[in-house]
């Protein structure tokens, strides 16, 4: 539901409706929601190896140290 912020006219307040939420409930869970769950499954030690691989990998790639950004993020302010 949208209605105009009472503060500002120029700005629109957004909610969810009761039927946005009965469709939210039927949604699949987010792919990144999975791999963080899987993350928090794994051995101590699997997760150590896995750590160390990415770490391998990234400097192979010549991209240790580099800023994490979001795929497709350009680094620019837009």
């Amino acid at each position: 539901m949208r209605t105009p912020a009472e503060e500002d006219g120029r700005r629109v307040e957004v909610r969810i409706t009761e039927e946005g939420r009965a469709l939210l409930r039927l949604s699949p869970v987010a792919v990144q929601e999975r791999l963080i769950e899987a993350l928090d499954h794994l051995r101590p030690a699997d997760r150590r190896a896995l750590a160390r691989g990415l770490a391998a990998w990234l400097r192979m790639a010549g991209l240790e140290g580099e800023p994490a950004t979001f795929f497709f993020e350009d680094g620019e302010d837009a």
